[in-house]
């Protein structure tokens, strides 16, 4: 009996395209979970939240198209990378989120970024690469809490530092 190559493809896609369909009602649900719960909040300080919820509702139901007209991608997965920085990130992700409230939002994001550009990067940290690393840091985090704080007006955690 003769298989084609690739002919054992067919399991894996119905499965990832199972995944991809629960993952993507997931996501449109809690984007309209966001929507609701943002109808509390003040016009202006609403507008992040129904911004991203919109965002991700439309990607999901995007990517629902794709796959119902077959346009989407079904290449096989090609496990690449580094376990052990994975974890690390997940653990930066968290003490990020647990620390906000203590020491406040400018001071865990300048943390946090540079501490997944640490885990990320594979070369070694010369004085001018961490220079422009911490200038990157402190522009983007004060751009970011200029634009949540003075043009959003979404109140961000002033913790002990910042």
């Amino acid at each position: 009996m003769r298989t084609e190559p690739g002919s054992n493809r067919a399991p894996e896609r119905a499965r990832g395209d199972v995944g991809t369909i629960v993952l993507c009602v997931l996501f449109v649900a809690l984007g309209g979970w966001m929507v609701a719960g943002s109808m509390a909040m003040s016009p202006l300080g609403a507008v992040f939240p129904r911004v991203i919820a919109a965002i991700m509702i439309a990607s999901a139901l995007g990517i629902l198209a794709l796959r119902a007209l077959g346009r989407a991608s079904h290449g096989p997965a090609v496990e690449t990378g580094s376990t052990p920085r994975r974890l690390l990130l997940c653990v930066v992700l968290v003490a990020w989120a647990a620390l906000m409230p203590r020491l406040g939002f400018f001071a865990t994001s300048v943390a946090g970024f540079l501490a997944v550009l640490a885990i990320a990067e594979y070369d070694r940290w010369t004085a001018k690469r961490t220079a422009a690393y911490v200038a990157a840091a402190l522009a983007l985090v004060g751009g970011f809490w200029l634009l949540f704080v003075e043009v959003l007006l979404v109140p961000v955690p002033r913790g002990v530092l910042f």
